[in-house]
């Protein structure tokens, strides 16, 4: 089959959800190698946690923009698109260049996976348009994530939690490991400040073994938070702290923030020129606020509590929360999380979206927590026109991006544009 749309495009890249989660790097290195290592063509900044890896990500790309670098960034899930994973310059690859690379990519013979498609596809993108430097979120774990193969200059971890996706919840060890496993040798790695000991011993321990070089907050780096969190005074080294504004609202972004000006700081090799460090940066479906709706993709227990904490201290709630969860996450732990800002629910699910729990299953969670449930909507639409303004919706990056298609009159959102399980 010849592919000469993106609609056929993105139609033989969700198909390949059905092959599921494929464990190793043998796949992706054949794929890369049959291209060419369009990897090894620039160096790339490399980011792991389990959450707050896309908007550092995102700021990290930002920040190399502004110093005049060409930039490309590569993240998931997207919200709407495809496109939106891979970027230069904060413009989403175009549709010509999204068949051709992928054209490519299929040409090589090499059977991948979802997530290893879009990742090779992204090197070769950023190879063809000679970008001086990438940013690339890592999609599962980190020690066996396709992403492995790239070139790094810079490494970082934002966040350690749980981590059902490696079923590893239970052994936050375990998921430290994993995470820290893309230091490489002689590179510098960022150490994330709020780890517990435990994890922070890991991670050290880790990134030592594989030869990279930790830069620890207080040491190499730090930063101190303004009292309303809408800046930072980050320092490097022994330069000077300078004061630089959060992009991003949230209780974890000016850590988040701090991380990012660190990467950048270690890619570019000099200081950072910060008189408009942000110019322009926009990251949608994080406390993005749309005809009176606060939107935001969190899922899982830990980016729900950090969720819930910036409401409570911005003063937004309690408000009615739209909320629809996959049926494989910890809902009623979720539920419970929110219950302190939620002044009632209103149950959706995303229509087409296979691991979507049904909106009369959530609803029934709901009311057994002792929870106030304002209404049962069958879909996004729907549940946006019986919720009172303002309003949160949240719980799923499948359901942010239905509801900002819906809000902004974009094309229909189609669930298969989201992750398949585990990020696959």
């Amino acid at each position: 089959m010849i592919i000469t749309n993106v609609a056929e495009a993105e139609a033989y890249l969700f198909a390949l959800r059905r092959f599921g989660v494929k464990w190793g790097l043998g796949p992706t290195a054949a794929a890369l190698r049959a291209l060419g290592s369009p990897q090894r063509a620039f160096p790339s900044v490399h980011i792991a946690g389990t959450n707050g890896k896309g908007s550092t990500a995102a700021m990290t790309a930002a920040l190399l923009t502004a110093q005049g670098l060409r930039c490309g960034l590569f993240t998931s899930p997207h919200l709407e698109r495809f496109s939106e994973r891979i970027r230069v310059d904060g413009v989403e690859i175009d549709a010509a260049a999204l068949v051709d690379t992928l054209g490519r990519v299929r040409a090589t013979g090499v059977p991948l996976s979802f997530f290893e498609t879009a990742f090779v596809m992204a090197m070769g993108h950023f190879a063809d348009v000679r970008v001086d430097v990438a940013v690339i979120e890592v999609g599962l774990g980190g020690r066996l994530d396709a992403t492995q193969w790239i070139a790094p200059c810079a490494s970082a971890i934002t966040s350690l939690g749980e981590d059902h996706a490696l079923s590893l919840s239970a052994d936050p060890a375990r998921v430290a490991w994993e995470k820290a496993s893309i230091a490489a040798p002689g590179v510098p790695f960022v150490v994330p400040p709020g780890l517990s000991t435990v994890q922070e011993e890991v991670v050290r321990r880790t990134v030592a073994a594989r030869g990279a070089v930790a830069l620890v907050r207080g040491r190499d780096w730090d930063f101190t938070t303004e009292e309303d969190g809408a800046a930072i005074r980050w320092r490097f080294g022994a330069e000077p702290a300078v004061r630089v504004p959060v992009p991003l609202s949230g209780v974890h972004m000016p850590a988040n923030c701090a991380v990012a000006l660190t990467l950048a700081r270690l890619a570019l090799g000099r200081p950072l020129d910060l008189a408009a460090p942000f110019a322009g940066f926009s990251w949608p479906g994080r406390l993005e606020s749309i005809d009176g709706l606060t939107i935001d993709g969190a899922h899982n227990p830990p980016a729900l509590a950090a969720l819930a904490d910036t409401l409570l201290k911005l003063g937004l709630a309690p408000l009615p929360v739209v909320v629809g969860f996959m049926a494989d996450k910890d809902v009623d732990r979720s539920l419970r999380l929110l219950a302190p800002v939620a002044s009632g629910f209103v149950c959706t699910q995303v229509a087409g979206a296979d691991r979507a729990l049904p909106a009369p299953a959530l609803a029934a969670r709901v009311r057994a927590l002792g929870l106030p449930l304002l209404a049962t909507a069958p879909d996004v639409a729907d549940a946006l026109t019986r919720v009172p303004r303002p309003a949160l919706v949240t719980g799923s990056f499948y359901l942010a991006g239905a509801a900002r298609a819906h809000l902004l009159r974009h094309a229909p959102a189609d669930a298969r544009l989201s992750d398949p399980p585990a990020g696959v």
